[in-house]
């Protein structure tokens, strides 16, 4: 999207190396986890509804992995590619919150 007000497409892309599959990321965020003793994990940075295929994987394996009650999934969004359909999908693979970041540089 590369929006004027924000830093981060140059963070992401900027980086050298392979991009991580969703499995890996996946499994780091659940080691992270178990380091950080902590329940909610979420996905943001840039706008992580871009990649549809790459974030339903990721959701359903960070579910997977972390399966105990305890366990919030989080999506941190712009929402402009959210659609009934697609919430639904989020919901199905294991989101359990989501966070519509709404951000401008004009008033209109």
């Amino acid at each position: 999207m590369r929006c004027p007000q924000c830093q981060n497409w140059m963070t992401t892309y900027g980086g050298k190396g392979s991009p991580l599959t969703p499995e890996e990321a996946a499994h780091r965020m659940t080691l992270s986890r178990h380091q950080f003793g902590v329940n909610r994990m979420a996905i943001s940075g840039g706008e992580c509804t871009l990649n549809r295929p790459w974030l339903m994987q990721y959701i359903t394996e960070l579910k997977r992995l972390n399966s105990d009650s305890h366990a919030r999934f989080h999506v941190d969004t712009n929402g402009s590619l959210l659609t009934p359909d697609y919430i639904d999908e989020l919901v199905e693979a294991g989101m359990t919150d989501i966070g519509i970041d709404l951000k401008g540089i004009e008033v209109n």
